[in-house]
C-alpha cells in the first residue's frame, strides 16, 4: 500500500498520511536527481515531513526531526509547489489507489 496512516505519539489524536516506501518506489522518478551543488536528503523522509506539516498546521519550525531540518522540507515544499511536482505526486499517488478513476 502506497500511503499509511500514522498517529501521533504524544495524544494519539491526529492521524497523518504517510507515503510508504512501496509509495516512494511509486513517485522516485519525479524527484529532483542529485545535482553539482550538493547532496539531497532522502527525499521520502524530507516529502513525509510535508503532509505531516500540513495535517498538523503547526509551525514549520514544530516540523519533527524525523523528517530532516525545518527548512529543508519548508525550502523542497516551496519548490515542489511552484512547479507542480506536488500534483504531479498526488496524481500519480491516486491513479495508483483508485485505477478504475
Amino acid at each position: 500500500m502506497p500511503l499509511q496512516e500514522a498517529r501521533g505519539r504524544a495524544a494519539g489524536l491526529v492521524t497523518i498520511v504517510v507515503v510508504t516506501d512501496d509509495g516512494c518506489t511509486l513517485i522516485a522518478d519525479l524527484f529532483p536527481a542529485q545535482g553539482r551543488g550538493g547532496q539531497w536528503s532522502d527525499h521520502s523522509v524530507t516529502f513525509n515531513g510535508i503532509p505531516w506539516r500540513l495535517r498538523t498546521g503547526a509551525a514549520w519550525r514544530d516540523l519533527p526531526e524525523q523528517y530532516g531540518p525545518w527548512q529543508t522540507v519548508y525550502d523542497r515544499f516551496n519548490s515542489m509547489r511552484a512547479d507542480g511536482l506536488l500534483d504531479r505526486i498526488l496524481v500519480r499517488l491516486q491513479a495508483k489507489l483508485n485505477p478504475t478513476a
